[in-house]
């Protein structure tokens, strides 16, 4: 195949497509630097930003400073405390006392509401009787 030539036709038509594909290729860039445009106009976090590493520097600072199950409030308070709003110190010294109280009130609470379906159960079946029907 060392001695195949395209025709002129051949030739022009690749020429043309190879333009064709330049200009889409021209448009799309354009279009893409317009969005970006617009996207910046309107205040959206580009891709690049959206994920920022403080983030995850502060979930590792919490995580570090939780043990076990932390209330929604303690979580946040520890949360802002890693940001920087509180003082790391009294947190530190706080978190072990709060999370062991939190603890103790949700076993509390388990307890209770196991009671509260004990005695439920126990009012439904006192409610079955087949005794006091009246057929007659």
């Amino acid at each position: 195949m060392a001695g195949f030539s395209f025709a002129g036709g051949d030739t022009d038509r690749a020429r043309r497509l190879l333009e064709a594909r330049e200009r889409d290729r021209a448009a799309f860039e354009a279009r893409k630097l317009q969005l970006e445009e617009e996207t910046r106009r309107r205040g959206v976090q580009p891709r690049e930003e959206k994920y920022d590493a403080t983030t995850s520097t502060v979930d590792d600072a919490v995580t570090r400073r939780t043990v076990g199950l932390v209330s929604k409030s303690d979580y946040g308070r520890l949360r802002r405390e890693a940001l920087g709003e509180a003082a790391p110190a009294a947190a530190l010294a706080a978190a072990p006392a709060a999370a062991e109280q939190s603890e103790r009130q949700r076993a509390a609470q388990k307890r209770k509401a196991e009671r509260e379906r004990s005695r439920e159960k126990q009012r439904q079946r006192s409610a079955l009787s087949f005794g006091d029907d009246d057929d007659a």
